[in-house]
């Protein structure tokens, strides 16, 4: 699924090719989407278990399930906003990949503070094009923005950064 882009694209196409960049990295550092909200039909493997983990970190509904081919009253589903689900007792979910086909809702509307920091992202390495850390003509030298030891430039999440999405990160992520 193509999820929504979390800022308006600007005019500038660097700087929206930058912003697409950053918004990806964070994506990918928590493993999912984050926000917005989006209803997503998700097919995964199932554990062959009571429970299984589903790609989401905040998990508002369950609108469908089938496990192994067979339709699951949705309504009798154990789910978590963690995204953990547990089948009504007695029963696993199949052990085929691919085996489970589940429609939820999930996702955050908004997270501003993910929303800044993929600004900032875009920003550093926007200031830094071309990844120099310094720049010298005779006496006069220029320093840009690091965005990690002794690099500057390109999309790189920070430590700080990393800490700040850490809640926001799905288990095995």
């Amino acid at each position: 699924m193509e999820y929504p882009t979390l800022l308006p694209t600007p005019s500038n196409f660097r700087s929206s090719e930058l912003l697409a960049a950053a918004e990806q990295a964070v994506r990918d550092y928590c493993g999912w989407h984050i926000c917005p909200a989006v209803t997503e039909t998700m097919v995964l493997d199932g554990s062959g278990t009571g429970s299984l983990f589903l790609p989401s970190n905040h998990v508002t509904g369950v609108i469908s399930l089938t496990n192994g081919g067979q339709a699951i009253d949705h309504e009798t589903l154990e789910w978590s906003e963690l995204g953990f689900a547990r089948l009504p007792a007695g029963q696993l979910w199949t052990d085929s990949l691919r085996g489970v086909r589940i429609t939820l809702t999930h996702g955050y509307e908004s997270v501003p503070i993910v929303v800044e920091m993929i600004r900032e992202m875009a920003a550093r390495a926007e200031a830094s094009p071309g990844g120099l850390v310094e720049a010298r003509a005779g006496d006069i030298s220029e320093k840009r923005s690091m965005t990690a030891p002794g690099v500057a430039g390109g999309i790189v999440l920070m430590a700080h950064e990393r800490e700040q999405l850490n809640p926001y990160r799905i288990r095995g992520s």
